[in-house]
């Protein structure tokens, strides 16, 4: 029986291969950056394996460093080592800044990490819209096994708990999804194949007449009196999220 296309056209049938259906799958299979939700549409991605410049570096503190390193990759061959300073709460962050889609669709923020048990990640937002400022974050708390939100009182407040984080060498994808269109509310938490319902969440809110803009930080805090390091791979920025 035949099956397939040739790859001149889409309806006639071929006896050897099977036509493709789902470029979404096509694309997983040629090494996209996302995995465990391939929802929304893409805006912009970095797999960390041309250069660092696509970011803004801001170290803090003696020894804190932020670059490309081959000690560690989730896909590729590289990923961003981000080292703290040798004090605690000394960080270092990578800042990307670009015009924001449409806001009245929902936002995807995907970001793959190892995390070492000394230091605190987080996923910090900055959106310029409408004449408003949404600030949003998500951070670890490791030792707690909890997963911490910016809300609306400029304070951070527990979004998950009992939601335990792998650390070095494990590989762990969150994927943030926001609302922006209305009071700022936080949809949607992935991590790895764990879909977690997290509405009725809302980050902080304030007046602006700035121009409309996007601001994502990635951030490596220092727990401990330290040097010590995370790695970053496979950043995606999505809209038109379900």
């Amino acid at each position: 029986m035949t099956h397939g296309s040739p790859d001149w056209g889409q309806f006639d049938p071929i006896k050897t291969v099977y036509r493709v259906t789902d470029l979404g799958e096509l694309a997983a299979r040629l090494n996209v950056t996302q995995c465990f939700s391939r929802s929304g549409t893409v805006l912009w991605w970095d797999d960390f394996e041309d250069n660092i410049n696509k970011w803004v570096v801001d170290p803090s503190g003696a020894g804190a460093a932020a670059e490309l390193s081959t000690d560690k990759a989730r896909s590729g061959g590289k990923s961003a080592k981000l080292t703290t300073g040798d004090e605690a709460n000394d960080d270092t962050s990578l800042c990307r800044y670009m015009g924001i889609p449409p806001a009245s669709s929902k936002m995807g923020f995907e970001i793959s990490f190892v995390l070492h048990i000394s230091v605190e990640f987080m996923i910090y937002i900055y959106v310029y819209y409408n004449s408003s400022l949404y600030l949003a974050g998500i951070r670890t708390n490791w030792p707690n096994n909890k997963v911490e939100y910016y809300n609306e009182s400029a304070a951070w407040a527990d979004l998950l708990t009992t939601f335990p984080i792998n650390v070095d060498p494990i590989w762990t994808t969150w994927k943030l999804i926001m609302d922006f269109s209305g009071d700022g509310e936080y949809i949607k938490l992935i991590q790895n194949a764990d879909d977690q319902d997290v509405s009725g969440k809302y980050c902080r809110k304030v007046s602006t007449s700035n121009a409309d803009v996007v601001y994502i930080f990635l951030v490596a805090t220092a727990k401990a009196a330290a040097n010590n390091s995370i790695y970053v791979d496979d950043f995606v920025l999505t809209y038109n999220e379900p």
